[in-house]
């Protein structure tokens, strides 16, 4: 069913956000951003003759606000575009040649992107920021071009929210392995030094 994954993940974020964080601005921010998202989810409003969910423009303007306040914002802007038109392609090339996408859209997209963001950005939030951004601004690029040859598809569907939510979930989980594997490494070099350091006494 559309949308239960970003139901799901949305929900879970924002629990953590609120009250497993530390009190901070950026944290304040993120659970905004996440009440503002489920709020506006169901909104779907007509522009001209486009169909347009509100939640969209919350993602959009909410990683703009973000990305103004970067000191590195011209980078993550042309992080985000490649991730625009890498979006756009995918999305053409699964309605031109559907069968060369055998892996469903909503695993490999926001996979490449993980691989891709491994490059652009270090830091989680800056990375699932640069994500949305590109992938909001896909969207609604996307949007115009179908309507452009006659079709009218909303522009933000919850299949839309869930691809995204998944991409940020996949983000964190790389998140998780990299302190994982580094605490690891940590423990194993420190278990090592006291090995050694005991085999030195006697």
């Amino acid at each position: 069913m559309d949308g239960l994954l970003f139901y799901w993940i949305s929900w879970i974020l924002w629990v953590i956000f609120t009250f497993l964080l530390k009190k901070t601005k950026v944290r304040f921010y993120l659970s905004v951003w996440i009440l503002l998202l489920l709020s506006c989810s169901n909104t779907v409003v007509e522009i001209l003759d486009y169909k347009v969910n509100i939640a969209i423009f919350v993602s959009f303007v909410c990683a703009i606000l973000y990305m103004a306040k970067s000191p590195d914002w011209m980078y993550q802007l042309f992080g985000s575009l490649c991730m625009t038109f890498s979006y756009i392609g995918i999305l053409l090339w699964e309605l031109i040649s559907p069968i060369w996408l055998f892996v469903p859209r909503i695993i490999i997209i926001p996979f490449l992107a993980m691989i891709m963001l491994y490059f652009i950005a270090d830091n989680l939030i800056d990375k699932c920021m640069i994500w949305c951004l590109g992938l909001t601004s896909g969207e609604i690029l996307h949007g115009l071009i179908m309507n452009s040859y006659g079709f009218q598809p909303v522009i933000g569907e919850r299949s839309f929210f869930d691809l995204m939510f998944v991409g940020i979930g996949f983000q964190i989980i790389a998140k998780l392995i990299m302190i994982i594997k580094h605490n690891t490494e940590n423990l194993l070099q420190s278990l090592e030094r006291k090995l050694k350091m005991r085999w030195n006494h006697e």
